[in-house]
């Protein structure tokens, strides 16, 4: 199992703990944003999404600060 992970500007910091978290139990690849700059997230969530729907075992952990932008690209 591999989880995918990513965050706009205002989901920066608690990605960086999530992944404090994850950090040797499981597998995770952070696909973005690598700074705190304001960030386009329709594009992270594509990528994040794409990679969860063609890779069997895998989940993806999304954050912003409401969840609905990503949530509604995601399940698109």
């Amino acid at each position: 199992m591999i989880y995918y992970i990513a965050s706009d500007h205002i989901g920066f910091r608690l990605k960086h703990e999530i992944k404090r978290l994850l950090k040797g139990r499981f597998e995770f690849e952070d696909l973005g944003i690598m700074t705190d700059e304001r960030a386009d997230y329709p594009k992270i969530t594509i990528a994040l999404a794409k990679k969860v729907a063609s890779e069997k075992d895998s989940l993806g952990i999304l954050l912003c600060d409401t969840d609905i932008g990503m949530s509604i690209v995601a399940n698109k």
